[in-house]
């Protein structure tokens, strides 16, 4: 069941992150919007996710599985951060490149734990 739970979820995170990257388009920014979008977002959710099942301890290890493991794990992508990083590093966008990565792990960090001040906020 859990092997399940979690590639169910997988499946569902991919097609969502390549839901949101269809939908964003190719902007012509200099920083991957895209990911960065997918990343932030999937920081907030995590944080909301994961402290909803700290404070809810009856919750089956299959859903949780499902959740983080499955679902967010594959809706973020760290190897596509990665991958932009290191492109825009090739062509010299070094200020970018760490402004991206700055945003993204600072930022990543950031809205997880507003995640799991919101839900805690909600489950008052």
């Amino acid at each position: 069941m859990n092997y399940f739970a979690i590639a169910f979820g997988a499946v569902l995170g991919a097609l969502s992150r390549y839901g949101i990257f269809i939908f964003l388009g190719e902007k012509l920014v200099a920083l991957p919007l895209r990911t960065l979008v997918v990343n932030i977002l999937g920081c907030f959710v995590v944080g909301l996710v994961a402290e909803y099942f700290a404070l809810r301890h009856n919750v089956p290890i299959y859903v949780k599985l499902f959740f983080i493991t499955g679902f967010l794990g594959s809706f973020t992508t760290f190897s596509t951060f990665a991958m932009d990083a290191g492109i825009m590093i090739q062509k010299n966008a070094i200020i970018a490149t760490v402004m991206y990565a700055a945003i993204s792990v600072i930022g990543g960090v950031l809205v997880y734990f507003g995640g799991i001040g919101l839900m805690r906020f909600l489950l008052r």
